[in-house]
């Protein structure tokens, strides 16, 4: 597999059937390749056994399947666990798996850095670097389903990692979208919840989706006059 090879993950199906209409393929192999990829976990063409061992071959030398990788992990005491997750470029986001009795939670970054200027937090030190990918934000999960005991039901989902999520709401919401089906991470719209430091435009532009997860809202002050007070970006608290 070439590393210049175009990468499949994060695709949807109908994004898979798209790149694969230039090969000889038909278009129910699309769907082979999704569950083998988001359900299984498998990202090696070879070991896709119920694709033709030409079309195996093909895939390999055109495509990829490359998810982000773990850097570092972090246990604290009470189970919650960081893991410091790299992506291709080189870049790191954070992921954290937290414990809560018999249910788990998996707190997941939207950007590397962020624009916004919240004086608590250690990422607005670093500026807004870039918007992940939906195959970012999706792979995240993706691997801590590769390092980690995910079987305790049910898993929840909450976008207050790095970043601002209304920032990169169309990112988020294809992200949202893989893992809600039911034949990937099954993680419907109600398992999720969005946190935003109240970025007003993205409300509003979530709001016109037909499907939408839970909405969080951080209140970083005690007061009106200190809530509304401008920050990096244009968003008011």
């Amino acid at each position: 597999m070439s590393p210049t090879a175009e990468n499949l993950f994060g695709l949807t199906e109908d994004g898979l059937r798209e790149k694969l209409a230039r090969l000889d393929s038909r278009g129910y192999q699309a769907g082979q390749i999704f569950r083998w990829m988001y359900g299984r976990g498998v990202t090696d063409f070879r070991a896709m056994t119920n694709l033709p061992l030409p079309l195996r071959e093909t895939l390999g030398s055109h495509f990829r399947i490359s998810s982000p990788t773990v850097d570092a992990v972090v246990r604290a005491a009470d189970g919650t666990t960081k893991y410091t997750v790299r992506l291709e470029d080189g870049e790191r986001v954070e992921t954290i798996l937290i414990p809560e009795g018999k249910r788990l939670s998996i707190c997941v970054s939207s950007q590397v850095g962020c624009a916004l200027e919240c004086r608590f937090c250690m990422t607005a030190t670093m500026g807004l670097r870039r918007n992940l990918t939906a195959g970012e934000i999706v792979g995240q999960v993706w691997l801590l389903r590769q390092h980690a005991t995910l079987s305790v039901h049910p898993l929840n989902i909450i976008l207050m990692g790095m970043g601002e999520p209304m920032q990169n709401l169309p990112a988020v919401m294809d992200a949202l979208r893989l893992l809600a089906d039911e034949r990937t991470f099954n993680i419907p719209y109600r398992r999720v919840t969005l946190s935003t430091a109240g970025h007003v435009p993205g409300i509003r532009k979530l709001a016109a989706y037909p499907e939408r997860p839970r909405l969080a809202v951080s209140l970083t002050a005690t007061t009106d006059k200190l809530r509304n007070r401008p920050l990096g970006g244009g968003t008011r608290h």
